[in-house]
């Protein structure tokens, strides 16, 4: 019987040994020069790589829009009376122009008589007016105000004329319509139930901190520069 004979490196046990490395001289592969995928390295930081001040405080988009309003950012009173001076002014115009064919059908018309004295001659007159045509003009207002501040712009044409938008006083962003109905309901019911506190109103943003009028507060917005300069 012949003998068996045995692999090399056993040290003489007649025990089989590991495969040697695959590589010239028995060395260990080196490690990888690239981590597996999906592994971070030691010391990359967890949710991935930021560069310095990415993102920026606040967030991105104009001031006030999507993010916190900042405290220079506020329309100042002379810039918020020219825009609703002009705001005013369409508004007039578009209603004399609506009130035309509704006065002309008299639909609801109301009639009153008032009297004069002047030098001693008192004059009776005879004054009319259409209930259909102040409705249909307080609606046109409360939608003007409601579809144009509440929109993605947040503004008037009164406002964009003059650079400013109403945003929501604590994320920044649109107010929507139903918020912009009932800010433009609140300063109609000031203005036509009590007329002093819509005066105070009015001038409300000439030492409130962030230009406020009441209907602001009550609406909970803030109105803004759209563009970069001192309110004013």
């Amino acid at each position: 019987m012949s003998d068996v004979p045995t692999s090399s490196g056993d040290g003489g046990t007649g025990a089989a040994g590991p495969p040697p490395y695959p590589s010239s001289g028995g060395a260990p592969p080196p490690y990888p020069q690239s981590p597996p995928p999906g592994y971070p390295p030691p010391g990359y930081p967890p949710g991935g790589y930021q560069p310095p001040g990415y993102p920026p405080p606040g967030g991105y988009g104009y001031p006030g829009y999507g993010t916190t309003p900042a405290a220079g950012a506020y329309a100042g009173f002379g810039v918020r009376l020219g825009g609703w001076l002009i705001d005013l002014v369409i508004l007039f115009v578009f209603n004399r122009i609506i009130d035309f064919p509704l006065d002309a059908a008299k639909l609801a018309r109301v009639h009153f008589h008032y009297t004069t004295t002047a030098h001693g001659v008192t004059t009776r007159h005879l004054g009319n007016f259409s209930v259909v045509t102040e409705l249909v003009n307080l609606v046109v207002v409360l939608l003007y105000g409601a579809i144009l501040c509440g929109s993605a712009r947040g503004q008037t044409l009164g406002m964009r004329a003059v650079g400013v938008r109403a945003v929501d006083a604590a994320a920044g962003g649109p107010i929507g319509a139903a918020r912009g109905l009932g800010r433009a309901a609140f300063e109609i019911l000031l203005a036509a139930v009590f007329f002093l506190p819509w005066v105070l109103d009015m001038l409300l943003p000439l030492w409130d901190q962030r230009h406020q009028t009441l209907h602001d507060k009550v609406s909970r917005t803030v109105v803004i520069r759209t563009s970069g300069g001192p309110p004013t």
